[in-house]
């Protein structure tokens, strides 16, 4: 079925377009990344890449090395959420192929660039909580996250369980869902890049894929298999360690993004449509957190601003601060609700309180 939104003028978006265009005019600032967002980057390499190397120059016992590995998750998620994400919405820079590169940072952590641009950028973007076509939080098994699945009876349990699930998020970019999608979904969508209506992938783009998945493989297990005197299970130890803490804070500030006590899904009627149009949805099912926090807001390179952020993705997110008033009084001037959680503790409770509620009734 082909899922639209109901295409009339949005007034709020319309004046939001107004007042952010005259905040940066009025300012006299770019939208792009500014030092601090450079400085994101050091931080969030550094994290990931020094512990890597202290790691490979066997000089500590294997519980600090094992340390190394947790830090260096976090890091990892720093680079995935901090400079990979901004990049990939053209936000970072106003030149195309520095938001190319940084944007393929993704492809050291054992996702893809190219991937990502259709699930995260194309379909999350344009059908948040849509059922089966919104692929950040469509369809995994052990989840039953929206009220269109079917009830399991494991799923009662799922908010004691869930974290175990999103310590293994990026774990399934590198082994499952990225190959699960390049052998089956990319042919039958039909959103994407254009040709036919139908999202294509040359053998060329499938085998650079595979190449950085390698790559990955390759730095994160072999190499310190090679130099440091471990046995592989210890190896493998650390890898998934990095992995976990990557996967932990990836997965956990993804859902809650979308996913708590209260939130609304975009179910079509019979005929495929929403009966939003599409800003008015992007405000009702989007949730922000922790906006006074400059440090998380840093880290999380502006996930907690989700609402500025689904409207306006390619404004680069350190503005999203300095938008937040305008965002709010825009909103509840035009009789929308600003989704703002509060805490991020607050935000997590509401989301473990939304899968219990998934998971006990129908």
């Amino acid at each position: 079925m082909n899922i639209t939104f109901t295409p009339r003028k949005s007034p709020v978006f319309e004046e939001l377009k107004t007042r952010v265009n005259l905040y940066f005019k009025d300012n006299g600032i770019s939208k792009n990344a500014n030092f601090e967002a450079h400085l994101n980057i050091l931080f969030a390499f550094s994290l990931t890449y020094i512990p890597y190397a202290l790691i490979l120059s066997g000089q500590f016992n294997i519980w600090i090395m094992w340390l190394l590995s947790s830090i260096m998750g976090f890091g990892m998620a720093a680079i995935g959420l901090g400079v990979m994400h901004d990049a990939n919405h053209g936000a970072y820079s106003k030149h195309k192929w520095v938001n190319n590169l940084l944007g393929s940072s993704l492809n050291l952590l054992g996702g893809h660039k190219h991937i990502w641009d259709i699930r995260h950028n194309i379909l999350h973007h344009t059908f948040t909580n849509v059922y089966e076509l919104d692929d950040d939080i469509a369809k995994i098994w052990l989840l039953r996250l929206s009220p269109v699945q079917k009830r399991r009876w494991y799923h009662r349990f799922q908010h004691f369980y869930a974290v175990f699930v999103y310590m293994n998020y990026t774990l399934s970019w590198l082994f499952y869902h990225d190959n699960l999608h390049l052998i089956k979904y990319f042919k039958t969508m039909g959103y994407g890049e254009k040709s036919g209506n139908i999202i294509n992938i040359s053998l060329a783009k499938i085998f650079e894929i595979y190449t950085w998945k390698l790559f990955s493989l390759f730095y994160m297990i072999v190499v310190p298999y090679l130099v440091l005197d471990l046995a592989l299970w210890q190896v493998l130890l650390g890898f998934l360690t990095a992995h976990w803490g990557m996967g932990l804070v990836v997965g956990v500030i993804f859902q809650i993004n979308h996913m708590i006590d209260g939130t609304v899904h975009g179910l079509p009627d019979k005929n495929g449509k929403v009966k939003d149009n599409w800003a008015e949805h992007e405000i009702k099912c989007s949730y922000n957190f922790s906006t006074n926090n400059k440090f998380f807001t840093w880290y999380l390179g502006g996930l907690n601003f989700q609402i500025e952020h689904h409207l306006f993705k390619t404004i680069s997110s350190v503005h999203y601060l300095g938008l937040k008033p305008i965002f709010k009084e825009v909103i509840e001037k035009h009789g929308y609700t600003y989704n703002d959680c509060g805490s991020w503790f607050e935000a997590i409770r509401r989301h473990l309180r939304y899968l219990k509620e998934m998971g006990t009734t129908d």
